[in-house]
């Protein structure tokens, strides 16, 4: 009888010590399960691009780590229960890629206008294609498609006024060549959005797409 109490009590302390180990470690089947899951999925979408270094547990996630060509670190997480892979290559990718656009666009605007705009008067929406860009790419503006939102803080006491800016800002959009598909521009008191409507021919035309608030 004493034997067996010893044995239920190593076996006892053999769970506990597993469950704590897994609470802060994770369960080491799933720790490899990661691996072996990301490996798998790197090889398949970035192969010669990133490179498996490492797989962990940590805050009730089990993630991998891979770095690229200048060792530059990347998280890829994997949920078990939907059995997703997080891929945390493409979210930073992704953006990189709309800081860039961003800065790309005030800078077309300044050359082309005139008109200085503060990086945060302009905001972009993004839909690239994943296991295409890496990390500091532009899109080619053939598979991407890109939505602006320019807020500008300068005030416009006439409509007309409001139309002039705006038409010079779609033209030079329009002939960045960026991919560029729908534009939401305005101000205090005005704003025109260009979408299915099409670019505007001339400020008459844009005119007569900007209303009041």
């Amino acid at each position: 009888m004493k034997k067996y109490f010893i044995v239920l009590y190593i076996i006892t302390a053999l769970t506990c010590t597993f469950m704590l180990w897994s609470d802060f470690l994770g369960s080491p089947f799933y720790v490899l399960l990661t691996k072996n899951i990301v490996t798998s999925y790197v090889d398949r979408h970035y192969r010669g691009v990133l490179e498996y270094t490492g797989c962990g547990y940590s805050s009730g996630e089990y993630y991998a780590i891979v770095t690229d060509s200048e060792k530059s670190k990347y998280k890829m997480t994997y949920d078990i229960e939907k059995d997703i892979v997080g891929d945390g290559y493409y979210y930073s990718s992704y953006i990189v890629m709309k800081h860039l656009i961003r800065a790309k666009i005030r800078e077309v605007i300044s050359v082309n206008t005139g008109i200085e705009l503060d990086l945060d008067e302009i905001m972009i929406e993004l839909d690239v294609p994943k296991y295409v860009y890496s990390v500091g790419d532009m899109p080619s503006g053939y598979d991407s498609i890109i939505s602006v939102r320019i807020t500008m803080k300068s005030f416009f006491s006439e409509k007309n006024e409001f139309a002039r800016d705006s038409y010079a800002i779609l033209c030079a959009l329009k002939q960045s060549g960026a991919g560029i598909e729908n534009v939401d521009i305005s101000s205090v008191d005005y704003e025109i959005c260009i979408n299915d409507n099409g670019f505007p021919t001339d400020i008459l035309s844009a005119e007569s797409l900007v209303f009041s608030k």
